[in-house]
């Protein structure tokens, strides 16, 4: 079992040590609520409402006969499958030739595949998963091969290789992952559990994108003095499904936690809902609450079973569609500085805010139509 956390308080008096009468601070007058617990209040209300819920409205024509290659991360992954099929669709609709292969989130094996695209006379090429200090000599290659590289769910470098980044919440995704789109997420778990929030943390170690959002969760979790992490699981990028066997541990050691802060909800599939359901964690007065991240794993469906999950819901589908209208525009002249600032839409869902009827959450918009007529494609 990795590392124990205990969130150190932050500096905030309490005149009765407690907090603030406990209670939250949509049910207390603002006499009572301390400043910090408003402050969430209001990132969880904000949270409901969506942010950066738009697509770009305007932007040039579709690039005729272009070769974009798609190195996508580990397939068997739901996050990573949705992209693709994002680069997949978007590339269907501008008629330009997508060539797929599976990275495996590995970066020699993701090296190796840009040197491909680059033999191959690539117009441009889509990463996803990788972080580019892991992969700066192909990246060194294909900038001076004049290709673009977006990347989905990674970092650039400094000074940067990466082309573009996919954006989130508006942000770059560097920003965007580690602001409002993690922020939403514990700000609804210390609401919901009062500040009495004891957490079980799932961590990607050796993946920076999530060890990113786990380093923001738990500076987030510090404005509030009386919560706690009890322990931290980090996995590797390589093996996932240890969750199955490292989190029935954690629970076990742990009974009293109350709360768990997954990197994904995806995760659910690889192991963390049968650990739930085999402690008597899902449901009934041992439930333990689901803090986690995505929309399309059958996360509405576990809540009409009655689990506690509040997720930050966005589309790895719009990624998909993002990093191609970037490289169109790339095509066109535009400059990499000029790219668009909207988008991915993130939003906050719980079984009472914006559940969706069906077995998946999507945007309140059709960002797709919006590319289409962008791009002049009917």
């Amino acid at each position: 079992m990795s590392r124990r956390w205990v969130v150190a308080v932050s500096g905030v008096l309490m005149a009765s040590g407690a907090l603030a009468a406990g209670v939250l601070a949509s049910g207390s007058t603002a006499a009572s609520t301390p400043a910090w617990l408003a402050q969430v209040d209001a990132t969880v209300a904000q949270g409901y409402k969506g942010v950066s819920m738009a697509a770009p409205t305007g932007g040039p024509k579709a690039a005729s006969g272009k070769n974009v290659w798609n190195l996508a991360c580990t397939l068997t992954i739901p996050d990573c499958a949705d992209a693709s099929a994002g680069i997949t669709s978007a590339g269907k609709a501008l008629g330009w030739n997508i060539t797929t292969v599976d990275n495996n989130t590995n970066p020699v094996t993701t090296g190796q595949q840009i040197q491909q695209a680059i033999s191959a006379h690539a117009d441009g090429i889509v990463v996803t998963g990788i972080d580019c200090p892991a992969i700066q000599n192909p990246l060194t290659a294909a900038k001076a091969a004049g290709i673009p590289v977006i990347v989905i769910g990674g970092q650039d470098c400094k000074p940067s290789l990466y082309t573009a980044t996919t954006r989130i919440g508006g942000e770059p995704f560097e920003t965007g992952q580690a602001g409002p789109y993690t922020k939403m997420r514990i700000d609804w778990a210390i609401a919901q559990k009062h500040g009495n929030l004891k957490m079980i943390v799932v961590n990607i170690s050796d993946f920076s994108t999530v060890a990113g959002q786990t380093l923001t969760a738990l500076q987030d979790l510090k404005v509030c003095p009386t919560c706690k992490v009890l322990d931290e699981i980090n996995l590797s990028i390589q093996n996932l499904p240890a969750l199955a066997q490292q989190l029935p541990a954690a629970l076990t050691q742990y009974p009293q936690a109350n709360s768990l802060f997954l990197y994904s909800t995806s995760s659910l599939l690889t192991g963390a809902e049968t650990a739930i359901k085999n402690a008597g964690r899902a449901t009934g007065k041992n439930q333990i609450q689901i803090v986690g991240a995505g929309g399309t794993y059958g996360e509405p469906g576990l809540i009409r079973q009655g689990w506690n999950i509040g997720f930050t819901a966005f589309s790895e589908n719009w990624e998909g569609w993002m990093a191609l209208d970037f490289l169109n525009r790339l095509f066109h002249g535009v400059k990499a500085s000029a790219l668009p600032t909207v988008g991915v839409g993130i939003q906050l869902v719980d079984a009472t805010h914006n559940l969706p009827k069906g077995a998946s959450w999507s945007p309140p918009i059709n960002y797709e139509a919006d590319y289409l007529k962008a791009w002049g494609v009917k």
